[in-house]
């Protein structure tokens, strides 16, 4: 039998004319997974460049690894070079290695499957490597798109030294995918660790890791830096400059040469903590005391937090949460990390500069 006759068109509404525009395409494609990669666990990060303060060489390193590469691929794919996929981010715990790693996979527009080392070990025999080939099996469905390990002198750490062999097959199955024999076009890899002189030294060989980013403690300048970009989304009680004037006073504070980012995002944590606490105490003094002559008003504080606004952090938070927050690594520990880490980058070969004498004259510069 013959084919029914197609359907006319639907008038246009209105007599306009219905056209598919570039704005429609980007709305459709925003959060879209494709099928292949449904498989993966693509964590979205939520982490902007605007909400990592410092880190200026680290972020440029970076930047030059993927951004470029990422947003000029079919230039990049004419030429006949093997282009670096991979990095090492190392430095002491708390200097922000993995809160780069989310920032540059968002800045970049890249996937981001995030895996601690740990959670690659198995007891099984077997088991480990295959969860390996998965991770990599995920990423290349989801590329362009970065595989960022975490703790990773715990899944790569020099080979021979475990008595099981377990580490050692998964270095051996980590080396076979980096070099590319499995094929990866469109995966980046990155590593971060705080003993980067633990992992085995094969993987940081050309076309592998072979990218080393340094994330070190920050100086007075980054750490103004880096407490600006923590209180850019708060409430700041700044209406006579003293909440600028106290983070001003917290960066250069003597009290914070050993601090990390951790340690800064802690002080605002604190206060913002300190902020809430004070307007609570208000709201109950209120209540408590009711409509009486002698009565306190909650005031402007607690008509926000009844309105939903967050409460004010003022000079006075900051102040008393500096006087209360300590180092996470003490200066033992930080002549001791900046040590490897100065081992680490003479056996590299690599050219770097000394720091300034806070430092003690050791290393702290990202490598490129």
């Amino acid at each position: 039998s013959a084919p029914p006759p197609p359907l006319p068109p639907p008038p246009p509404q209105g007599g306009a004319r219905l056209e598919v525009v570039q704005e429609d395409l980007d709305k459709a494609f925003k959060g879209f997974v494709p099928a292949a990669a449904a498989s993966a666990r693509l964590a979205a990060s939520a982490v902007a460049w605007a909400d990592v303060g410092g880190l200026r060489e680290a972020k440029e390193g970076l930047r030059g690894l993927l951004e470029l590469p990422a947003r000029y691929r079919r230039l990049y794919a004419r030429a006949p070079v093997r282009l670096p996929t991979g990095a090492i981010i190392f430095g002491p715990p708390g200097c922000g290695k993995t809160l780069l790693a989310g920032a540059v996979a968002r800045e970049c527009g890249l996937n981001f499957i995030s895996v601690k080392g740990p959670e690659v070990l198995d007891k099984y025999i077997g088991a480990s490597e295959q969860a390996v080939r998965e991770l990599f099996a995920n990423a290349a469905a989801a590329a362009p798109s970065v595989l960022f390990f975490d703790e990773f002198e715990a899944v790569a750490p020099r080979r021979g030294g475990d008595n099981t062999g377990v580490t050692d097959r998964v270095v051996n199955q980590l080396l076979t995918f980096l070099d590319g024999v499995e094929g990866r076009a469109g995966v980046y890899c990155l590593a971060a660790t705080s003993r980067p002189d633990l992992v085995d030294p094969a993987l940081l060989r050309p076309g592998r890791l072979d990218r080393q980013i340094y994330c070190g403690f920050p100086e007075a300048e980054e750490r103004l830096d880096i407490l600006k970009a923590l209180t850019r989304k708060m409430v700041l009680d700044d209406d006579d400059g003293t909440a600028s004037k106290a983070l001003e006073e917290i960066a250069l504070s003597s009290q914070c040469t050993n601090f990390t980012g951790a340690d800064l995002q802690g002080i605002v944590n604190t206060a913002q903590l300190s902020a809430i606490h004070e307007v609570l105490e208000k709201m109950t003094a209120k209540s408590e005391n009711g409509s009486g002559p002698n009565s306190k008003s909650p005031g402007a504080d607690a008509a926000a937090a009844a309105g939903g606004a967050p409460p004010a952090v003022g000079a006075r938070h900051l102040r008393a949460a500096l006087a209360e927050a300590r180092p996470s690594v003490g200066a033992e520990d930080r002549r001791a990390f900046l040590g490897i880490y100065r081992k680490f980058q003479q056996s590299r070969k690599a050219n770097f500069k000394t720091a300034s004498s806070s430092d003690d004259g050791l290393l702290r510069t990202a490598l490129k």
